[in-house]
Formats: C-alpha cells, structure tokens, sequence
C-alpha cells in the first residue's frame, strides 16, 4: 500500500512536469486543480482513499487549494510545492495637454482691404477667459496691451468663451503684404505673456474698386491781414492711406489754430476719416511788410504707400496795422473787413461744435471758457473800429443757439450792425443783436445825436 502511495504522488509529479510542454487549445482554455487531480487518481485506484489527508499533506494542501493551469509556464514546481502564475498589468501613461489655440481659418489666400475675413480658431486644454482677435505681419506692431496680438481687430473680451471659436474680422487699410491672424487669450497666463495661436500666412491687396477723388488744396491763393484766419480745405483719393501738411513760414510770420498753437515749419499729421478735411489757421505777421506762406498738403496711397504726392497753395499775410492807419481808411473798407471776420468767427463756432457737442465755447457761456479764435478775433474787430466790443449772445445750457453783432461803420440816423448766427444768417441789422441768439431780432437802436439831451 505505501508502495501504492508513493507511485501516486510520483504520477501526480511527472504529470506536473509532463504538462508544462503540453501546449493545446485545451489546455490554455481551463484551470485544473491539485485536488481535481488527486480525485481522479483515487478513482483509478492510484491513491486510496483513507491515504487522502497523507497526499494533500504532501503538497502542501491543508490550507489552500493550489491551481495549475495545464500548458502554461511555471516554474519551482517539484514535489510537495506548487505555484500559482501572476498577472502583471502594464501602467497607464498619463497625457498631459499643453494649453494652446489652434487657428484654422484663414489658410492663405488673397484679401482686399474693406473685407471680411471668417476667422475659427479651437481652444485645446484651456477655458477661455478673454479673447483678441489681431493682424501680425508686415512692421504692424502691438497694440491693446496685448503682446504678440498685433493690430488688435476685435476685442471679445468676457469671460467662460468656451463656447465662442468664431468672428469674422474687418480688413483695415494697411500697407499691402503677407500678414496672418492671431488669436490671443489675455487671461489664461497674463497680458504680457498671452497664450495665443497664429493663421497660415495670406496677402492682402488693395481694394478693387476704382479710386475716387483727387488730391487738393483750396483756395491755392489769397490774401489776409495779420491776425486774420486762413481758410483752406484738403481733398484726397480714396486710396489715401495716410497724410501730412507742413506750412512754410518766413521769419516773422506765425500761426495759431483750434488745434494747434503753432504749426509753422512743422510737419503735421492730417486726418483721412472725411474726404474733406478744413483747415481754419490764424496768422501773425509781425513784419513791417508783407509776408508769402505756403501750406502744402502730402498724402500716401495703397500703390505706393512710402512716397508722398503733394499740393502747395499760397497765402500773402500783411502786417500789422495800427489804430491811426485803421481809421484811414474808408467806412466801406472797414466794414468789408468786419463781415469777413464775422465770417470767419462763424465757422470757427461750427468748429467747435462739432468739438464739444454744443455752443458753449462761443460766447464762454455755461462755465466754458470762450474759444482763443474766436475771442482774439472779436478783440480785433473792436480795435479796427476802435470803439464798441461786438456783442454776443448764447442761449440754453448746454447753448444751442448763438449770435454775434457788430457795429458798422456806415449809417445816419441809425447805427448798422452786421451780425451772423447759428442759423446761418449774415446780414445788416438795425442795433445789436438781442437777447434770444438770433440775428431776427435785434435791439432797435437810437443813438443820441449831438447836440441833443
């Protein structure tokens, strides 16, 4: 019987040692136990069974049901031991998303200035706080704040854009060439260091519509007296991408305006947003003799935008004249004078207007102090006439309405005043203008005659 056993248990090894070489479809399908086993060999009579406890003894089985899995490797296996595989799994490798826009659109191609470009773009690994939509390219440099955006088209602003991957962008007028989009968040690091993405490069070219207009400077000649203003007017194309004036100026002759105090011999940038642009410029002559000034006006177009194309004109500004001079001339001369300058003070009101939103400014009515041009040219009717200042009147607050009289040379019985308003009257009326700001309706005037009480 012990022979019995001990033939059993050396079965059960050379079966353990047989199976690691037995490689079958069955076998890798199923897992057979030590004990299944030691149950088939009682059953062929290999084992008793009240020897049972003695073999599971002898492979270690008082505690534990060992498995084997028939065709695969094991190793260690001999008598009294049996080992049960491993399963290793393989670690998951962590992606980690840098931040960063990826701009899709445009993809090159050619663009006029005045269009549209449809600009998408896809935020990768990031919430979108505040978006810029810029022009780079070409010497465009920053602007907004926000580096490496360019030229800022559009500013999304706002906050959570997660949802927001499109706009469709203005072409400016710029200097024609290869540029690209950016698109810059300003928030997700900081404005300085702006996480931003950048388009394929595209052209853009001018716009193709014809060219309206033509570069002027009018009038190109005329004549004033010292402390008198000039009026001027620019004109220029519709391809004009920038442009400039430069007044030249003789010694002794010096200018003022409601933009500047002094723009002799100085190069002056010009705005482009109305084809016409007025000029209104006192001069000052303080010669003893007539002096010439040129005004000469340049402007840049889209097919040649780094070489200028200029106009000049010419003003003839005469001295200085003192009060003696000024009554010798005839009544009819001075009056001339005078409804020039009234003239000329009109259009400086409409000027600023147009600059402050309303007429404060002409007579210094409602705490605004009175326009410099238009104060210094109602001091020099006044001297001309070397006697009554010129009335003037505003009406409202802010003032919406405004009129200025003054006194004329010629007249009887009556004195006459020429008087101009904010409704475009310029005309004789009989005494000062009245209260209400209106050239209609004037203070009916009787001066006292000699000799009277």
């Amino acid at each position: 019987m012990k022979k019995s056993i001990i033939s059993g248990v050396l079965a059960l090894t050379v079966f353990f040692g047989v199976s690691q070489t037995i490689a079958t479809p069955v076998a890798h399908a199923q897992n057979i136990s030590i004990q299944q086993l030691i149950q088939l060999f009682i059953s062929l009579g290999i084992i008793p069974a009240d020897k049972v406890s003695m073999v599971e003894a002898a492979f270690g089985m008082a505690n534990t049901t060992p498995t084997l899995s028939v065709g695969a490797p094991t190793s260690n296996v001999g008598a009294g031991t049996a080992t049960t595989p491993t399963t290793t799994t393989s670690p998951t490798t962590q992606t980690n998303t840098q931040p960063s826009i990826n701009v899709t659109n445009p993809t090159g191609g050619s663009y006029n200035m005045g269009g549209t470009i449809q600009v998408n773009w896809i935020d990768n690994g990031f919430t979108p706080q505040y978006i810029v939509v810029g022009l780079t390219g070409n010497g465009l440099t920053d602007t907004g704040g926000v580096k490496g955006a360019g030229h800022i088209l559009v500013n999304l602003g706002g906050i959570n854009q997660s949802s927001l991957t499109s706009n469709t962008v203005t072409i400016p007028t710029v200097v024609s060439g290869t540029y690209n989009i950016t698109v810059c968040d300003a928030d997700t690091v900081s404005s300085s260091n702006p996480l931003c993405g950048s388009s394929s490069s595209f052209t853009i070219a001018p716009q193709t519509t014809a060219v309206t207009g033509a570069e002027t400077i009018t009038p190109t000649m005329q004549t004033i007296s010292s402390g008198q203003n000039a009026i001027y007017d620019f004109t220029f194309p519709s391809n004009t991408v920038r442009a400039t004036s430069y007044v030249s100026c003789p010694n002794g002759v010096s200018t003022g305006s409601n933009s500047y105090n002094n723009i002799c011999n100085m190069t002056e940038p010009v705005t482009i947003d109305a084809p016409v642009v007025h000029n209104i410029v006192t001069f000052y002559n303080t010669t003893g003799q007539s002096q010439n000034i040129v005004p000469n006006f340049y402007i840049y177009t889209l097919t040649n935008p780094n070489y200028a194309v200029g106009v000049s004109a010419q003003i003839t500004v005469q001295p200085s004249q003192t009060n003696t001079q000024s009554n010798e001339e005839s009544p009819a001369t001075k009056d001339a004078w005078i409804e020039a300058q009234l003239s000329n003070i009109r259009v400086s009101a409409e000027m600023s207007h147009d600059k402050l939103g309303n007429f404060n400014a002409v007579c210094g009515s409602n705490g605004q102090k009175q326009d410099e041009l238009i104060q210094a040219g109602l001091a020099q009717i006044q001297q001309k006439w070397s006697g009554e200042a010129p009335k003037c009147v505003a009406t409202g607050n802010p003032s919406s309405t405004w009129a200025i009289s003054s006194r004329l040379n010629t007249g009887l019985t009556y004195y006459y005043y020429w008087c101009v308003d904010s409704t475009g009257n310029s005309k004789q009326i009989n005494g000062p203008v009245g209260a209400d700001g209106s050239c209609d309706h004037s203070v009916y005037y009787v001066p006292s005659l000699p000799g009277s009480n």
